[in-house]
Parts: C-alpha cells; sequence; structure tokens
C-alpha cells in the first residue's frame, strides 16, 4: 500500500489546494503442493445460513437471503 498526499496555501486571498492518493497492489498466489490429497466432492451436510449475495425483497430490499453452503 502506498499513499501519497499533499496540500498547498497561498496567502492573501485565502486560496488552498490538496490532492491524496491511495495505490492498494494486491498479489495472492495459492497452489497445491505435490502429495496432496484434494477432495471437492461436497458432500458434507453443509453449513446453513450463509448469505448467498442476494437480497430479500426485491426493488425494496430488506435484508440478505441466505443458503446452504458445503464445505
Amino acid at each position: 500500500m502506498l499513499i501519497i498526499s499533499g496540500g498547498l496555501g497561498a496567502g492573501f486571498v485565502g486560496v488552498g489546494a490538496s490532492v491524496g492518493v491511495l495505490v492498494i497492489s494486491k498479489d495472492t498466489q495459492a497452489f497445491i503442493a505435490n502429495g496432496a490429497v484434494v477432495d471437492a466432492k461436497g458432500a458434507s451436510g453443509g453449513t446453513a445460513g450463509v448469505y448467498d449475495g442476494t437480497l430479500t425483497g426485491g426493488d425494496n430490499a430488506t435484508g440478505f437471503n441466505t443458503a446452504t453452503r458445503h464445505a
């Protein structure tokens, strides 16, 4: 993360300016090593009540919908 900010002021007429810039660089890496055993079948009972990214109530949203997600 890099934050750059600055300011400027002037005399008699009260002129001022300011600028702020925030730069965020992300680098996420993942891998599965040799010899790893991966079971991604989703055969568990799951976890109920997980938010699914949709809204309840249509255009007059009043909350978030939930669903069961499998680990």
